[in-house]
């Protein structure tokens, strides 16, 4: 079922109203700020913080969602999308050992890998081994899987 043309407006109004960075802006620097393009620390006279970071979660969880649902449907391009948003995620959160691989995979991808090593890696990134639609899964958890059977 095609959502309706007004469904996808609504859902673009709440997008940018509720889950986007120029939402948190306008959380951190409503207005009223003296000073709106100033970064640093909001005034927690005027900014509301818990809405702010509740922007930020509803924003962040939405990029979580769409990576799970672009892995469950074997979409490797929406899965790459995904990651180039993870990457910054990874380095900004301390864990900067998954933050260099993606980082080091990207290059690879732009700069080093030939087309037929990039093909090979999109073709097996994901794998089905129920061949039913939806239940695509990582191909390193399918190894780990077959590690724990072995044991």
């Amino acid at each position: 079922m095609q959502p309706t043309r007004t469904a996808e407006l609504i859902v673009g109004q709440v997008f940018h109203q509720w889950m986007t960075t120029n939402a948190y802006s306008q959380a951190t620097y409503p207005a009223t700020h003296p000073d709106t393009t100033k970064p640093g620390l909001a005034d927690p006279d005027t900014s509301d913080l818990a809405l702010a970071n509740t922007i930020l979660l509803m924003r962040d969880t939405a990029w979580y969602l769409e990576f799970c649902a672009a892995i469950a449907e074997g979409d490797i391009g929406r899965v790459l999308e995904v990651q180039k948003i993870l990457r910054f995620y990874f380095w900004g959160s301390g864990n900067t050992n998954y933050g260099k691989e993606m980082l080091e995979l990207a290059c690879g991808f732009l700069y080093d890998f030939p087309e037929p090593l990039k093909e090979a890696i999109y073709q097996n990134w994901l794998v089905n081994p129920s061949g039913l639609d939806g239940h695509w899964h990582e191909l390193d958890l399918l190894q780990e899987h077959h590690n724990l059977w072995i044991k």
